[in-house]
């Protein structure tokens, strides 16, 4: 079992699930490309996957958009 944050809440996915989690976030990113939260969602994600690059791309359009979030700032040092 696997936790990652969106927004303010925990969600919880056992390691297959992950790929549904994406799609889910990949819906939200379409409907709200500047959604923060959704991106630091997505790099929580990308960061379980081990795919360390691609989340902290992600972490760097959420702090973009909300320079002031410690979710993005914490899951950006944990890809780097």
């Amino acid at each position: 079992m696997v936790s990652f944050v969106m927004g303010r809440e925990s969600y919880y996915a056992d390691a297959d699930e992950l790929d549904n989690a994406m799609a889910e976030i990949g819906k939200e990113l379409a409907e709200n490309p500047n959604s923060w939260e959704s991106w630091a969602a997505e790099a929580d994600v990308l960061y379980l996957c081990k795919l360390y690059r691609a989340s902290a791309m992600c972490c760097d359009k959420a702090l973009l958009l909300n320079p002031k979030d410690p979710l993005a700032w914490n899951a950006n040092g944990n890809a780097l």
